[in-house]
């Protein structure tokens, strides 16, 4: 049987998103799929922008040190990554959780803003994994948003209201629910809010226990010189959103 001409695209090329070997969830994204959440990202970053979050870059790993203020309010069915050098147990980090931005603290923690310098946060692009194990859809993203935002305990911007206009111009709009996500409540209970399309996850935000934020010395000095804890966020936009819901994978 012949083999098709070289400018017939094969049925794999044919999807954004292709299954690859290995563990569940594991995909490779074809050029078509990079396009789009290239074009994806140059949508929201002017959102983004408009509360004074900015786009950097951050480490792939988040070092055991950021992790362990954080430890008692972790969900206990967080999926924890870790990664350790070759033949060695030591870990040297966790892979990114999506919506637990811990790699970002460094950026506002142990400084000393000013309210005027206030509101400030950072975004990246680049994998994590969602925070709950098991097989699925959301198992890894390779390319998802993952943010924080650091603003003043009284004067806070409406990030619901930011990530429904950013879904919006993705065109994956949806309404949030609470869920328990990376980080658990006081009494137990989820704290998160979290956007969903066809079941799919496509947003997430939650907030930094106030507590979890003085343990990271993340701080301003406000109008009267006293010292304030800063109100931190933590948001992502799933691979799925930033495909605009047209994701596709090879069984």
């Amino acid at each position: 049987m012949p083999l098709p001409p070289s400018s017939t695209p094969s049925p794999a090329e044919d999807r954004l998103v292709r299954r690859e070997y290995g563990p569940e969830g594991h995909y490779v994204l074809t050029s078509r799929a990079l396009e789009r959440l290239r074009d994806s990202q140059l949508r929201i970053e002017p959102l983004l922008r408009s509360v004074s979050v900015r786009r950097t870059h951050l480490p792939v790993l988040v070092p055991p040190p950021l992790t362990h203020p954080v430890r008692e309010w972790l969900n206990p069915e967080l999926r924890k990554v870790v990664l350790t050098a070759h033949g060695s147990d030591q870990p040297k980090g966790w892979y990114p959780t999506a919506g637990l931005c811990l790699r970002g603290l460094p950026l506002v923690a142990k400084q000393r803003f000013s309210w005027r310098d206030l509101p400030v946060g950072y975004w990246t692009g680049g994998p994590a994994v969602a925070p709950v194990a098991g097989a699925g859809p959301d198992a890894e993203d390779l390319v998802c948003v993952d943010g924080l935002l650091a603003e003043r305990q009284d004067r806070r911007a409406d990030l619901v209201e930011l990530i429904g206009r950013v879904l919006t111009a993705l065109d994956v709009p949806a309404e949030p629910a609470r869920e328990t996500w990376a980080l658990k409540g006081s009494d137990g209970n989820g704290t998160a809010l979290v956007w969903r399309h066809d079941g799919r996850v496509t947003a997430s935000l939650e907030q930094l226990p106030e507590a979890a934020a003085k343990q990271y010395s993340a701080c301003y000095m406000d109008a009267e010189n006293r010292l304030q804890t800063l109100a931190v966020s933590f948001f992502h936009i799933s691979q799925y959103a930033l495909l605009r819901g047209t994701e596709v994978t090879g069984r």
